[in-house]
């Protein structure tokens, strides 16, 4: 790998910056789709005559899902890879839990 001159170039030759970059885009996307589900539900619930909008809201909605079952399948490779390696300690427990926690819905112990 050739010399790093400027952070245009650390985009370009880091996987890790573009794991950033997707991620970020999978952040912005995902945001728009569920503003887009809330207005179309929004618009079919104050005009009968866009109820046909349900059914759209409905498939964004389970795309979402979908997507969301892709991203737990990335996660739990990256935390199972880390601990295979015995790279996770309890801050890392710590932290990652309640995001696991939260995606796969368990409620949090009382």
């Amino acid at each position: 790998m050739g010399t790093i001159k400027t952070m245009g170039d650390w985009y370009q030759s880091s996987d890790f910056a573009k794991i950033l970059i997707a991620t970020a885009t999978i952040n912005y996307l995902c945001n728009n789709l569920s503003n887009l589900t809330e207005n179309l539900q929004t618009l079919a619930r104050s005009n009968p005559e866009h109820l046909f909008q349900l059914e759209s809201a409905t498939e964004c909605e389970r795309f979402l899902v979908r997507t969301k079952g892709k991203l737990i399948e990335v996660m739990e490779e990256l935390a199972n890879f880390m601990n295979n390696r015995d790279a996770i300690d309890e801050t890392d427990i710590h932290i990652t839990t309640p995001a696991f926690d939260i995606v796969y819905n368990r409620s949090k112990p009382e």
